[in-house]
């Protein structure tokens, strides 16, 4: 996957801590999470992926989708 545009080639500390944020609140408390930014998805779909991975991650598991 190193030629998608918008995927990064190396790990991030910062979007791994955001993700096991994320799961834990909606996993373990039972609590939603809102994002709100001014610009959703405002260059590529790889954008939208993540978006959709930090929010959606159950919906992703439910319909078989495990990676870009």
């Amino acid at each position: 996957m190193g030629r998608v545009k918008g995927l990064p080639n190396s790990e991030a500390d910062r979007a791994w801590d955001m993700y096991t944020k994320t799961r834990t609140l909606q996993e373990d408390k039972h609590a939603g999470v809102v994002f709100a930014t001014g610009t959703p998805i405002a260059n590529t779909i790889a954008e939208m992926y993540t978006m959709m991975r930090y929010l959606q991650e159950p919906m992703f598991r439910r319909e078989g989708i495990t990676a870009l």
